[in-house]
């Protein structure tokens, strides 16, 4: 299989919460999960480059027609209503011809040139219908291995009316939710900061809105941790606390659920400082474990890209959510 060696880890540091921004669109990366939001007002994506952070692996080179992964989406039918969402699901395939005319003819048009290292689909069913969407896959060369390792193009339909018929997107269908789940191996790595570049369609002409071009991140930032400690406080009672962390930082605002037995026996939130603390009672000798579930949240933009390559800025950055538990401890009476 084809690799390409990656560049050593850059160091991000994790970003203080700001609060969920309604910002949109928004980049999210959980593991090899990778996910683009946009809210049903935005404008409807046209190109969108995501840029792998330096310290993944990607193999490439898998046999043609191979299945690597899943992907699902939301669609906005425009054809149809503002308001009609589809759902579309199915593989992430390898092309089973990447040069085949139409391919090449996509390619050229999305990215400037027909070779790339890899070419994936996203091969789903709306409604009955059956599409399939490139993804160009590359290692960065020159300037842009400042920004990571690897890049991710796809390009879309226009979903608008003024589109002409033989062009314009099946129901006129407009992303508000794209996640791609790739097969462990596929990417290897962890943390980093993602990037994603997106231009969006013109809403009034078949053409690219350029001038709103915008960058909107996302914050790989390893796998939470939190820690439990018991101590007594008095008869029948056990003081529980922790705190919980993530890229060594700590985490304000995840929810702790307490657990004894493998029953649920109190819940708190951690303080600015990433620590919680609760009180419970103890009546024989217990095992306590603690669940963390860390919320989605947004920060500002690390290291934003210059207005010329992004004349609408970049939106926000965004962590993504996730859990972690705790080793258990036994409390007594």
């Amino acid at each position: 299989m084809k690799r390409f060696s990656l560049l050593a880890a850059a160091a991000v540091a994790v970003l203080a919460v700001a609060g969920l921004a309604s910002a949109t669109p928004r980049l999210i990366i959980s593991g090899t999960t990778v996910q683009v939001l946009e809210d049903k007002t935005d404008a409807a994506p046209l190109r969108i480059t995501i840029f792998v952070p330096t310290g993944y692996t990607a193999t490439l080179g898998q046999a043609a027609g191979s299945q690597i992964g899943t992907v699902h989406a939301d669609l906005q039918a425009l054809a149809i209503s503002p308001d009609a969402i589809i759902s579309a699901d199915g593989a992430v395939l390898v092309a089973p011809d990447p040069n085949a005319a139409t391919l090449q003819a996509a390619a050229t048009q999305c990215t400037g040139t027909t070779t790339h290292a890899a070419t994936w689909l996203l091969h789903v069913t709306v409604s009955g219908t059956t599409l399939d969407v490139p993804v160009w896959v590359d290692p960065t060369t020159g300037a842009t291995t400042a920004l990571g390792v690897a890049t991710m193009n796809l390009c879309l339909p226009d979903p608008y009316d003024n589109a002409p018929a033989a062009s314009r997107a099946a129901f006129g269908a407009k992303i508000i939710n794209a996640q791609m789940n790739l097969n462990a191996g596929v990417l290897s790595g962890s943390g980093g900061l993602w990037r994603s570049i997106i231009t969006p369609w013109d809403t009034t002409t078949p053409a690219p809105d350029a001038a709103h071009t915008i960058e909107a991140q996302s914050l790989d930032a390893g796998t939470p941790t939190v820690t439990l400690a018991s101590k007594r406080t008095g008869k029948g009672k056990a003081k529980l606390s922790g705190t919980v962390t993530q890229g060594g930082q700590p985490v304000a605002g995840a929810t702790v659920a307490l657990y004894a037995g493998g029953k649920k026996v109190a819940t708190v939130k951690t303080s600015a400082n990433g620590t919680y603390s609760t009180t419970v009672k103890v009546a024989k000798t217990t095992k306590f474990a603690a669940k963390a579930t860390l919320p989605q949240r947004d920060s500002s933009c690390v290291s934003p890209l210059p207005t010329s390559q992004v004349p609408g800025g970049c939106l926000n950055l965004t962590i993504a959510a996730s859990a972690a538990t705790s080793a258990a401890v036994t409390a007594k009476p």
